[in-house]
Order: structure tokens, then C-alpha cells, then sequence
């Protein structure tokens, strides 16, 4: 009896595992009812892969090199400091401390090649922005004119020239001037000009504050020094 029970279900499982890889069609012609449908739609998947559409600098620091050197922590001459809720609207430039931990944290709109990046630690948003006295700022290789990086409350659209909504003591705004390189999380900052013309940009860190220009030798003379360096969003 338990012979007989134990071939029926051998007999039982090798159908079912042959039958489980035939077609509807090869079901049918052995007298068998079709297969049901698999399910190829899952939702969590899909909610796996949108959460590694986040990039990794999403609330990270911002680093600030000598141009060419790799962001690691025996490079760094500074980070971008916090904005301040209390004097970013009077003095929204951004300050550049050596303490990591005095870094502001940072984020930016991912999936698009030119973005705001903004403040994640304030009880108001900031966005990292380049801004000027001169409400006519045009940057050119051809002048010596820059323009100081700091935190505004507004943000400007992406391939706009600049806002002149008076920001503290500045008139030239621009936020949505950065591209970033995920892979390697360095920042890359552009200028749109008045005249719509884009200039090719470079970063300068002079006197504990971190500028933009299209003309690296003609804007140190006209600041008394400083270096040209890379930015990156790091982890430490």
C-alpha cells in the first residue's frame, strides 16, 4: 500500500515538472489545462530601481580642491560652509571652512544635466547660486569680471541669464548654473550672460570665498590672488 502511494507520487511530480516547462499549446495537446499567465509586473522592483535612480551626494558635503587634484581628504582646501538663516539674505555669500564638520550639506535635482543645488539642513531652502553687484554682469575671457558663490532664496530657471531680484547686496543671480558629474561627484559650474552668450567657466577659491569667471589670470589680478580649483560633492 504505502509502495503503491509512494510510485503515485514520484509518477505525480515528475508530470508536474515536465508539464511546467511546455507551452500552452503542448498543455493542450496532452488533454491539460492551460498554464496561468506569469506576472511580470512587480512593484517593488520597480520601487528598487527608483531608489538607485538617488544619487549617493544626495544631503553630502562639497569639497573644494586645487584644479586638477583628486577629491580625496589630504587634498581639500576647504568646504562650503552653511547658510546661515539669519544672514543669508544680507550676506548670502558662502563661507569656505577646513573643518568638515562645519560643511554645509547639500543636495541637488538628479536627472537633469544642469541643476540647483540647495541646502538640506535649513529650515528655509537656499540654492547655491553665483551672484554680482553689477546687474549687467557679462563674464568673458576678454574682461577681468567674476562673480562670488553664495546662497540665494530664489531659484532661477536652468539657461536663464541672470535674475535682477536684489539678493542681500547683489543684483546678478544665477542657481541653476551646475552640471554634475555622478560618477565622480565633481560640480561643474556655467554662466549664462545677459547677451544669452555662455562663456566657458573656472572656479577660484580667493580670500575664504569661492568665485566664477571666464578669465582665471584677469580676476586674480583684480582680487589680489587666489587659486583655481575643482569642486566635488565627497562623502567625508
Amino acid at each position: 500500500m504505502l509502495a503503491a502511494k509512494l510510485l503515485s507520487l514520484v509518477t505525480f511530480l515528475t508530470f508536474a515538472l515536465l508539464a511546467y516547462g511546455l507551452t500552452n499549446g503542448e498543455r493542450i495537446s496532452r488533454g491539460m489545462t492551460p498554464a496561468k499567465p506569469r506576472r511580470l509586473f512587480e512593484p517593488t522592483r520597480v520601487h528598487v530601481a527608483r531608489q538607485s535612480d538617488t544619487p549617493p551626494s544626495i544631503g553630502a558635503k562639497i569639497a573644494v580642491v586645487a584644479a586638477g587634484s583628486a577629491p580625496l581628504p589630504e587634498n581639500v582646501l576647504a568646504y562650503v560652509g552653511p547658510a546661515d538663516d539669519e544672514i543669508a539674505e544680507q550676506f548670502p555669500t558662502a563661507d569656505t571652512p577646513t573643518d568638515p564638520t562645519q560643511a554645509a550639506l547639500l543636495s541637488y535635482s538628479v536627472n537633469q544635466p544642469v541643476t540647483n543645488i540647495f541646502t538640506t539642513d535649513t529650515d528655509q531652502t537656499y540654492y547655491l547660486s553665483a551672484m554680482s553687484m553689477n546687474s549687467n554682469l557679462i563674464l568673458s575671457a576678454s574682461n577681468r569680471n567674476f562673480a562670488i558663490i553664495g546662497f540665494s532664496d530664489l531659484a532661477s530657471a536652468v539657461g536663464a541669464p541672470p535674475s535682477t531680484v536684489l539678493v542681500g547686496q547683489f543684483f546678478s543671480v544665477e542657481s541653476a548654473i551646475w552640471t554634475v558629474l555622478v560618477a565622480s561627484g565633481q560640480i561643474l559650474p556655467t554662466w549664462v550672460n545677459t547677451d544669452g552668450s555662455r562663456p566657458t567657466i573656472s572656479t577660484l577659491l580667493a580670500d575664504d570665498s569661492l568665485y566664477i569667471t571666464a578669465n582665471p589670470s584677469g580676476a586674480r589680478l583684480t582680487l589680489g590672488g587666489g587659486v583655481a580649483v575643482d569642486i566635488y560633492f565627497v562623502d567625508f
